[in-house]
């Protein structure tokens, strides 16, 4: 099914106002949008702003049979966004697309690369970072406010309950309000080495062996050195803390104020670091590795168990359902799903190379991106 690259007018009617959002009045008594709906199965990379990698949605019991496959453009397909309708918005190398639930190819935008998944707005618009350093906002009349970034951004934009948008480029953390206006822009020591997560009223970034945290208005608040340089994360739980992995294997938690909870350093995992932290209902955190298989270690940083196969190795980023079983990818390998307890509940081949992780949408429809700019749907 090929993509149909539409001008600004071929967009219009596609985006509608959340009526699952907060009102918030004002003089003119109207009433606007607040924050993004949880009612979207998957609202940014990580599934939420804390990048906590759980969804809401439910795995199938048993293996799924493909649906639909389709082409969203050229290259590396992202990970996609879900909208609470069954919208689902891909990057590629060729710009942003929009699929329904049906596999149809609804609209398709040439913005340039796209290079992560885009996040959602509490308007239903959509913020993409492109990889020639702009983010874009793209609403019902086509690509809007276009944001000079001080770089190449290579996580999704990180969206806040009013509409703004946090990014990381470089050594710049800055924040634009909801029309693309700066609000703060701020200097770290290091350049960022992964996306921003939000922790309450703060932003936390990866920056080499460091946490740093950054308010709403820009004040740096703290940093926490971790010894080593981050390899994974971070990943915040409903706490407030941060999950981070280490190159030299350490796990790690850190509160909210700073105080370093768990430090765990796994057997086997030095020099293998995962793609990202998943967190479980119950606190647990997922994680797969070159060299380990898939682990689950509990919120007290305790190893409960690791899910390996002798013929391929569990390296793939990984996705965590409301019950606590993980649905992951293996390159060139399967798509698996494994349980709470560490057991495998089903497997499927796919035919080509996967290095995004896989997505869950409200139904348990399961989208799965490929390098080739193809995606295939499962249920």
């Amino acid at each position: 099914m090929g993509a149909v690259w539409l001008g600004a007018l071929g967009v219009f009617g596609v985006f509608a106002t959340d009526v699952g959002a907060r009102p918030v009045p004002t003089g003119r008594f109207v009433e606007i949008p607040f924050g993004v709906s949880v009612q979207h199965p998957s609202r940014t990379g990580g599934v939420d702003a804390q990048r906590s990698w759980r969804t809401d949605a439910r795995l199938p019991e048993r293996a799924p049979t493909e649906l639909w496959r389709a082409r969203v453009g050229l290259g590396r397909a992202t990970t996609p966004a879900i909208a609470q309708d069954g919208t689902a918005f891909f990057g590629t190398v060729s710009g942003l697309s929009a699929l329904t639930s049906e596999g149809a190819v609804r609209w398709a935008l040439p913005l340039g690369v796209v290079n992560a998944t885009p996040s959602l707005r509490p308007d239903g618009s959509v913020a993409v970072a492109l990889g020639h350093g702009q983010l874009v906002f793209v609403g019902a009349g086509g690509a809007g406010s276009r944001v000079p970034l001080a770089g190449a951004s290579w996580g999704s934009p990180l969206v806040l309950d009013d509409g703004s948008v946090v990014v990381g480029s470089g050594t710049i953390l800055q924040r634009v309000d909801a029309d693309g206006r700066s609000m703060f822009r701020v200097s770290l020591s290091e350049n960022l080495t992964g996306t921003a997560a939000l922790s309450g009223e703060f932003v936390v970034v990866p920056v080499g062996a460091s946490l740093h945290w950054v308010g709403l208005s820009g004040q740096p608040r703290r940093v926490v050195e971790l010894g080593a340089n981050i390899a994974a994360g971070p990943s915040i739980n409903r706490d407030g803390e941060a999950w981070v992995l280490t190159h030299d294997g350490q796990l790690i938690r850190v509160t909210e104020s700073g105080r370093i909870a768990v430090r765990t350093v796994l057997d086997g995992v030095r020099g293998s670091p995962a793609t990202n932290l998943a967190i479980a209902p119950d606190g647990s955190v997922r994680f797969g590795t070159l060299t380990t298989g898939l682990l689950n270690v509990s919120a007290d940083g305790v190893e409960r168990w690791r899910f390996e196969r002798p013929d391929a190795q569990i390296s793939g980023p990984v996705v965590v359902d409301a019950d606590g079983h993980a649905l992951t990818v293996e390159p060139g390998g399967d798509l698996i799903a494994v349980g709470a307890d560490g057991s495998l509940r089903w497997a499927i081949p796919l035919e080509a190379r996967v290095d995004v992780a896989p997505a869950v949408a409200a139904d348990g429809t399961i989208y799965v991106s490929f390098v080739q700019g193809e995606v295939h749907a499962f249920r």
